[in-house]
């Protein structure tokens, strides 16, 4: 509406200078040669012109500005990020002002884990939040039906990471892994991206999950349980193992999920919000489009800013060690990483198979199909497509 009413005033303004004011008679170019009188009017007719222009200058000048300074969304959005290298698009967002160039009124709330990122997205606390799959794995299997207001949705894919998490033992010895970690006590975030990674690790190594113990753990607690003894090892990603390499130096020995498995880290909000909120939904997205794209132009930089912001000085960042992959995107790989950890969850929680969440029904595609079309492979229904089988 505001473009078309631009429009109806540049043509009436044209209109209003392009007509000659009544009762000239005479061009400028023939102002020599007129009498007293015409002289008059083709100064009238000089005067008409450039008022009429200085007007449409003016008004264009007017126009301009508004259009470019549209206001800033109202209500300030929540995102739960997490320190972790998958959220650096999050952190260059907000340090470089992105959210901010595309009109969102945003506030970053940092969080330990994905798992409570997405406890908060459910609770209401937040409006956006940074996870990896395996939270909405669990979160798919306790809520299998998928139409709630309040039902998460994965609006991007933001990171491809190997490796970024690590299966840290205390004082292991060099023995194989299959002898390291039997009969051992693991300590892990129950439901997060490193549960799924010690599973995985402890498999190719030839262990069952009966071969060792389970203690669900928040990552902060991991270093006064080792140190005391309630735990062996521990299953856990950066900032945090930068801290345990610091505490335990080389009394630590580390196993790193090297090419096993490729983490991915989802922007997820709620139904409603990718629904009611399209516009709110679009300006964050950009923002971090904007964001990868910088990252990608300056990769030593932006580890080095990641660094920074999770090291104190006494840590030895392994950050480049990593092998990362940043886009916004919703493709296939995706589809894939949900299903295997669905099987693993299945087995893991001892649930039937009867009621099945479908990967589909997590999705919200709609936004970045507006903002970035050709960053969608997955199968989905465009919302202009007039189909009523949805």
């Amino acid at each position: 509406m505001w473009l078309a009413e631009r429009a109806e005033m540049h043509d009436f303004l044209r209109w209003f200078v392009s007509r000659r004011p009544p009762q000239t008679g005479f061009e400028m170019k023939e102002y020599k040669g007129c009498d007293r009188a015409s002289k008059s009017d083709a100064r009238g007719a000089w005067f008409w012109r450039s008022s009429a222009s200085l007007c449409l200058l003016s008004c264009l000048f007017a126009s301009t500005v508004a259009f470019t300074s549209l206001p800033a969304l109202s209500d300030p959005f929540r995102i739960g990020g997490v320190e972790y290298l998958g959220d650096l698009p999050t952190f260059i967002a907000e340090r470089d002002g992105h959210f901010a160039r595309h009109h969102a009124d945003v506030e970053v709330i940092t969080s330990g884990s994905g798992r409570e990122t997405l406890g908060q997205l459910r609770a209401g606390e937040i409006d956006f939040a940074l996870m990896a799959m395996t939270p909405l794995v669990f979160d798919a299997l306790a809520n299998p039906a998928r139409d709630g207001p309040d039902t998460p949705v994965i609006l991007a894919n933001l990171s491809h990471v190997r490796p970024v998490i690590h299966l840290m033992l205390l004082d292991a010895g060099d023995v194989p892994l299959k002898d390291a970690l039997r009969g051992r006590t693991v300590g892990v975030p129950r439901g997060t991206n490193a549960d799924y990674v010690l599973h995985v690790t402890a498999r190719i190594a030839g262990l069952s999950e009966g071969d060792y113990t389970l203690l669900d753990m928040d990552p902060e607690e991991m270093s006064d349980a080792l140190a005391a003894g309630r735990v062996d090892a521990v299953s856990v990603w950066d900032p945090w193992a930068f801290r345990l390499r610091n505490r335990f130096g080389d009394r630590l020995r580390e196993e790193p999920d090297t090419g096993n498995y490729v983490s991915r880290w989802l922007l997820v909000t709620r139904k409603e919000v990718a629904e009611t909120d399209t516009g709110h939904t679009r300006a964050i997205l950009h923002a971090y489009r904007d964001a990868v794209d910088w990252i990608q132009a300056n990769p030593e930089a932006a580890l080095a800013a990641h660094e920074m912001r999770i090291s104190d000085l006494r840590a030895i960042p392994r950050s480049r060690d990593v092998d990362l992959l940043f886009d916004v995107t919703l493709d296939w790989s995706m589809i894939v990483s949900f299903r295997q950890q669905l099987a693993w969850a299945i087995r893991s929680m001892n649930v039937s198979d009867g009621e099945m969440p479908s990967v589909m029904d997590m999705v919200a595609p709609g936004p970045l199909a507006t903002v970035a079309p050709g960053a969608i492979t997955i199968p989905y229904l465009p919302e202009d497509s007039g189909r009523q089988d949805k």
